[in-house]
């Protein structure tokens, strides 16, 4: 018999472990739940040629400046404020401003519509030319939380990290506003600071833009998906007055988003031009031509890889927003290729590693890929027969694999996923870009949840409490509690089973660690 203290060690053992199986299975639902609210909240359609599956990307562009009668006049809120001078610049932002003489001040706001309807967009002065680490900046994003539907705030970005990124009134702001007008899709931003000792002939400036995932007090700034730079004259007067786009930062001077306006492409030395171009969600570039005659398209992608490892991939998805069951050229770099990168078109054919194979399915011809080491862009181009396939409504799929050697531990699951459809027979460069984020619900990481939820949070409680209460009815408690605690005992090892082939699966780095410590 069981001293009563050690049994009520032994309890309360058990209790904290089915307190650890309850935490980690709401971390797994919180994930899951976010990307949900995030497909819930990115509810716009996209305009022109791009309807998106399963969601939608940005509504067409912020309305151009020199349409406005003229003159550098926004609308804040439903209040109309005019500056000295106004500019596009390059991305899809236009920045207004007025010089203040008698305080030495710039009366300053920006327009631009995020990412995905979604992400973060910032404005301010670079520490050194083309560089954001060192600078300040106004980080503004949607807020379902404020009456003007967004919020904005002063960043000091003190390196490449998010926790690098803080908030620090190091520009002395006043009069920080934020809007977010869910119509146009456009999110403006309105603030004066004071020079202090910057050139407003020449003002340093940087630009970006967040991945199209929402901003929220729980989650921090993401790395930036497309980012720009040049000096501005905001002494200068008028629309387009002043503005020097030299788009010299960090690496993005091709622009890892933004399509070359001629939609030609430097691939591996050599120019190539396609009919048409544009900007795809989550960083990537798509070029395109549609040859009617040969029903081919030749195809391009570009987008940076996670750390200078990862793997990029683009293709045509199997059904409306699901990898499973498409195709891809997945490009990666690789140190044991002339041109830097290595590429292959793969089946995805299911969840795991294992089902994602190389199968040239979608005949390809003329498979060439890049990587840029400065940049960490990889560039892949190809032909493929269209097979079917509308081209004016190619499914597109495109992910983000994470940032470890693909030649040392394969394919691992996609850090970010995006689809939508793309008309590959339009003709000319769009900078505004279609496709959402979309989610791929993994069946065997729900079947582990579900079974180590029914084994810890239900049966091993019944079976401690029938222990505990239920002597008096001798010997049907002890075979009830037997007959509970071996069902525990085979759930468990068949939910671990399922956590084991899902965890030595190649995926990512956080669920390895939930398979060593088990939280």
């Amino acid at each position: 018999m069981v001293p009563k203290t050690r049994s009520t060690a032994v309890a309360l053992a058990l209790l904290l472990l089915a307190s650890l199986a309850l935490t980690s299975l709401s971390q797994v639902h919180a994930k899951q739940l976010s990307y949900k609210q995030r497909q819930v909240e990115s509810g716009y359609k996209s305009g022109g040629e791009g309807e998106n599956e399963g969601g939608s990307g940005d509504e067409g562009g912020s309305t151009p400046i020199s349409s406005s009668n003229g003159t550098c006049t926004v609308t804040i809120n439903g209040v109309e404020e005019t500056f000295s001078g106004c500019s596009d610049l390059t991305g899809g932002m236009t920045v207004y401003y007025t010089y203040v003489q008698a305080s030495d001040s710039l009366d300053i706001a920006f327009k631009a519509k995020p990412r995905s309807g979604l992400g973060w967009v910032a404005f301010g002065p670079a520490g050194s030319p083309g560089r954001m680490v060192g600078g300040n900046s106004v980080i503004a994003w949607p807020s379902t939380a404020s009456s003007t539907k967004a919020e904005a705030k002063d960043f000091e970005l003190g390196g490449t990290s998010a926790s690098a990124v803080n908030v620090a009134n190091n520009q002395n702001l006043a009069d920080l506003v934020a809007y977010y007008d869910s119509a146009s899709g456009d999110l403006i931003s309105r603030f004066t600071r004071p020079n202090s000792g910057i050139d407003p002939t020449s003002f340093p400036a940087l630009w970006a833009w967040g991945p199209g995932t929402a901003v929220s007090a729980r989650s921090t700034l993401r790395e930036h998906v497309e980012y720009h730079s040049g000096t501005i004259d905001m002494k200068g007067t008028g629309v387009g007055s002043g503005a020097n786009n030299t788009d010299n930062g960090d690496g993005t001077s091709n622009g890892e988003i933004i399509p070359a306006a001629n939609c030609s492409l430097t691939i591996n030395g050599a120019t190539e031009s396609f009919a048409g171009c544009r900007a795809l969600s989550g960083g990537f570039t798509v070029y395109y031509t549609h040859n009617s005659q040969a029903d081919t398209l030749d195809i391009a992608f570009q987008a940076k890889s996670e750390g200078g490892l990862g793997w990029v991939a683009f293709g045509p998805a199997g059904s409306p927003g699901k990898m499973v069951g498409g195709k891809a050229v997945i490009a990666y770099p690789s140190t044991g290729s002339a041109t830097g990168a290595t590429a292959a078109d793969y089946s995805l054919n299911g969840e795991s590693s294992s089902t994602v194979v190389v199968a040239n399915e979608q005949q390809l011809s003329n498979l060439l890929t890049y990587y840029d080491s400065t940049t960490k862009i990889v560039t892949t181009r190809f032909t493929r027969p269209n097979n079917g396939l509308n081209p004016a409504k190619f499914p597109g799929l495109w992910a983000l694999g994470p940032a470890s050697s693909v030649a040392r531990a394969g394919i691992r699951e996609h850090v970010s996923f995006y689809s939508g459809t793309i008309n590959m027979t339009n003709t000319g460069s769009d900078s505004q870009t279609v496709g959402s984020s979309s989610i791929d619900v993994n069946s065997t990481i729900i079947a582990h949840a579900v079974l180590m939820s029914v084994a810890w949070i239900l049966l091993v409680p019944v079976a401690i409490m029938i222990a505990r209460y239920l002597k008096c009815k001798n010997p049907l408690w002890f075979k009830l509690h037997v007959a509970i605690q071996t069902s525990v005992l085979l759930i468990v090892i068949a939910a671990w089973i399922l956590g084991l082939l899902e965890g030595e699966d190649g995926r990512s780095d956080e669920k390895q660690a939930h398979l060593v410590i088990g939280c």
